[in-house]
């Protein structure tokens, strides 16, 4: 406020504008105006201003009192100092102001200068203005006619103007329809190009593929001379330690036919013992069933009769109805304890059951091992093979079916047990092959790889070769994809699982393969390698994966016709690489594991019925 007082009373600015800049209301500081004013009226009455010097740029107002004193001050010191009186000070005073009215009149004469000066111009601005007013209007008639003709010739412009841009336009559209023909070319030839370059890029791969093959077969060729070289040397060594091995399993075998002999009665007296409880138990199940009928019977008649007793004799028989309740009582009791000892020999029995499942599951697994083991060894030594089928022939006949594994348990039901022991023994084994998923063994669940295996992966590359679109596309799940193959590989006897479970199985099993191939393809690429061995299905593989731009980049050509390839070396999100289980293999030699398998052959014929885990053991190096 005191700032926008300060603007006005100066003159420096009017009340709006000052009401403006600093944000008062415009009657406020009128007010405010007019009091500062009417109190400078009343100072410049009473008092005077004294101006200090240049430091302090303000105005002190004095009182009436204080001046009196001044003055008084003052004049003393005139006196004192220059000997001045105050006549003296009086005629100083008037020759002041005859000086200031004296530049007053100055001023005011030469204002009076100024303004004649000032009139005189006017007059000859005047005369100036009116000769130009004469020009203008003289140069503005010139200037329509000038217009006047620029329109008509404009017009005649704008004529022969659309004449030419009409002709422009006719032009123009045989141009286009040329563009267009031209065009038309181009993009056929844009699709000769990248059929070429299909071509092109299909025939270096097609090189490239049949050059390293023909580097592997050379390499092949050369490890196959390596390998017959090692063979011939270890069929010198093998066919002396045949020699010395027949000597001594001649005798070997007539003890081990002996032994199956007693091991087959052992079996008969099993089975008849196991045939007899059995039937003992279908008894009591029979009796069991018979005493609950007869007891619920019984309670019905008691509970007959006491209600017709509770009506008849209400007064006074309460000893009949208390020795009736001892009895209810007393076959509750009874009826309890069968009913826990039936439960008791049911569990029983269910073990029993799992305890033969068991056994017939290891004896399978223990043959298959052995016959794998056999299998091996039979590359090298065909006698011992020989020798060993007709051992198992001899003392494990097989039933009717040839492919199936035999077990000590199976083996001598025909000659000695009747026809419902047979009928109880199909029933148990057709409930173990349905607690065991149908009989159906799991795909790449060994260490090993199996033939089975192998098909099933030939298979399920097949599958995604077919479905690859599908898998391309965005629109399809993957997990939906996965599980459709899961349940195909089912359906052809190569059991993975069922639902999810399959599914995460069979694409683990592809992300394997696919880091494998990915591998390989990075390797062959970097330099200093030497020679490296192609990864299994590494041709279907290709075919499924070989067109990607993340496994071969596409080729680009350039405007000066260079092949720029550009590298990618980045997998699937869907198909994340999954580390390889380490496998763990037994070093033996073959007569070790000769040895071996007539140990397992000697347990088998000792003690058949105790389990091949308390029996077997594997010698690992």
């Amino acid at each position: 406020m005191h700032s926008a007082v300060k603007d006005v009373v100066e003159n420096q600015m009017t009340l709006m504008s000052a009401s403006k800049k600093h944000g008062v209301s415009k009657s406020a500081l009128q007010r405010k105006v007019k009091k500062f004013k009417l109190a400078n009226e009343e100072h410049e009455e009473n008092t005077n201003d004294f101006e200090f010097g240049r430091s302090h740029g303000f105005k002190l107002i004095f009182t009436s009192a204080e001046k009196q004193l001044l003055s008084e001050y003052i004049i003393e010191a005139c006196e004192m100092c220059y000997g001045l009186t105050l006549l003296n000070t009086r005629e100083l005073a008037y020759k002041k102001q005859n000086i200031e009215t004296y530049k007053k009149m100055a001023a005011n004469e030469e204002s009076l200068t100024n303004n004649e000066q000032e009139e005189r111009e006017n007059e000859n601005f005047k005369a100036k203005t009116d000769d130009l007013t004469k020009e203008i209007k003289s140069k503005q008639k010139v200037f329509d006619e000038s217009l006047r003709n620029n329109k008509n010739n404009l017009k005649k412009l704008q004529e022969t103007h659309e004449k030419k841009v009409n002709k422009a336009k006719e032009k123009a559209d045989k141009f286009k329809e040329k563009i267009a023909r031209e065009h038309s070319k181009n993009n056929e030839l844009e699709v000769k190009i990248k059929k070429l370059k299909e071509e092109l890029y299909y025939s270096n791969k097609s090189l490239k593929k049949k050059n390293h093959e023909i580097a592997e077969l050379d390499k092949e060729v050369k490890q196959q001379n390596r390998e017959i070289k090692f063979k011939q040397k270890f069929v010198d060594k093998t066919e002396n330690a045949n020699i010395y091995l027949k000597k001594q399993y001649e005798g070997k075998l007539n003890e081990v036919e002996i032994d199956a002999e007693t091991m087959r009665k052992h079996l008969k007296e099993h089975l008849k013992a196991k045939y007899l409880k059995l039937r003992n138990i279908k008894n009591f199940e029979s009796q069991i069933s018979k005493l609950e009928n007869a007891i619920s019977n019984k309670l019905k008649q008691e509970n007959h009769k006491q209600t017709e007793n509770l009506s008849e004799q209400a007064n006074g028989k309460i000893n009949k109805n208390s020795a009736l309740n001892l009895d209810l009582q007393e076959y509750e009791k009874s009826f309890k304890e069968l009913s826990q000892k039936v439960e008791k020999q049911i569990g029983y029995l269910q073990t029993q059951d799992m305890q033969k499942r068991e056994l017939n599951a290891l004896g399978k697994q223990n043959l298959t091992l052995e016959r794998i083991e056999v299998q091996k060894i039979g590359i090298h030594d065909p006698v011992f093979k020989e020798n060993y089928e007709k051992a198992l022939k001899v003392h494990l006949p097989s039933t009717s079916s040839t492919n199936s594994p035999v077990t000590p348990s199976t083996s001598c039901m025909d000659s000695t047990v009747p026809s419902a022991l047979n009928l109880d023994s199909n029933q148990e084994d057709t409930e173990s092959n349905e607690h065991s998923g149908g009989g159906e063994i799991l795909m790449w669940s060994s260490r090993k790889p199996l033939s089975t295996d192998v098909q099933a992966t030939t298979y399920l590359l097949e599958l995604r070769k077919e479905m690859s679109n599908q898998f391309d596309d965005r629109k399809h799940s993957k997990n939906t994809l996965w599980q459709q193959i899961a349940k195909k590989l089912n359906e052809k006897n190569f059991f993975v699982g069922q639902g999810l479970e399959g599914a995460e199985k069979c694409r683990k099993k592809f992300a394997n393969l696919q880091a494998s191939y990915v591998k390989y393809k990075d390797k062959k690429k970097g330099t200093g390698e030497g020679y490296i061995c192609k990864p299994p299905f590494y041709d279907e593989l290709d075919e499924i994966l070989g067109f990607k731009d993340k496994i071969t980049p596409q080729l680009l050509i350039d405007s000066t016709d260079k092949l720029i390839i550009t590298e990618k070396k980045s997998v699937d999100k869907e198909n994340k690489a999954i580390p390889h289980k380490k496998r763990h293999y037994m070093n033996c030699h073959p007569l070790q594991i000769q040895k071996q398998i007539m140990k397992k052959i000697n347990l088998l014929v000792s003690d058949p019925l105790q389990s091949p885990k308390t029996n077997i053991h594997y010698s690992k190096k």
